[in-house]
């Protein structure tokens, strides 16, 4: 009996530690495709602005900098937001679990505040993953060479900084953390139906 009860010992250290090791690869992989994404950005950003380089070469750079901003950042990072769900500790299972009563119908707890926590705690990373872009946005569309009519302009060494297109730094930031956020809710959504399907078939089987 003790060797039994020292071999469940071992194998629930050895689920728990394959359990972290799968959440440690999940989040570093997520954080990994984001630093790549905002490192590409930021080379066509500094590409633009090399007062060596051609204008067209400048202006290529900046064109490839604007069309990552509209067309590979939200979806990129709404999949990133998705694979950043399916992290254990995103979606915590209940600490304490009702056990079913078959007379009363079935009991399953699906989430409690621990999971509820961990939630939230989870949509820090797509939040947070948003801010990086205010620099490297706030360089593309403020600074630029030259002051739009009817702008607000303000001459910063080479750079004139034009503060009406400092509301698309904002709405591309919002953009981005909505997406990653789109992403993972939907993913704990899954997860949270996945779960509620499991009790209610362990129920049906009692």
């Amino acid at each position: 009996m003790r060797d039994d009860a020292m071999g469940s010992a071992a194998g629930l250290r050895k689920n728990t530690a394959r359990m972290h090791d799968d959440r440690d690869q999940i989040r570093i992989g997520c954080a990994a495709a984001v630093c790549a994404l905002y490192a590409l950005l930021l080379v066509c950003v500094a590409a633009g602005e090399l007062p060596w380089a051609s204008y067209e070469t400048r202006g290529g750079f900046s064109m490839a900098a604007a069309l990552m901003i509209n067309f590979l950042f939200p979806p990129v990072l709404l999949g990133v937001g998705a694979v950043y769900g399916l992290r254990p500790q995103s979606l915590p299972e209940p600490e304490s679990e009702p056990l079913p009563n078959p007379q009363s119908g079935a009991s399953h707890r699906v989430a409690d505040w621990a999971t509820v926590r961990g939630a939230l705690r989870a949509f820090l990373f797509p939040l947070i993953s948003a801010l990086p872009a205010f620099p490297l946005i706030f360089m593309l569309a403020v600074a630029s060479d030259f002051c739009a009519v009817n702008s607000a302009c303000t001459q910063v060494g080479p750079w004139i900084l034009n503060w009406i297109s400092l509301g698309q730094v904002w709405w591309f930031m919002e953009l981005f953390a909505a997406s990653g956020c789109i992403g993972l809710a939907a993913t704990l959504l899954i997860r949270l139906v996945a779960r509620l399907v499991r009790g209610l078939r362990a129920c049906r089987r009692l």
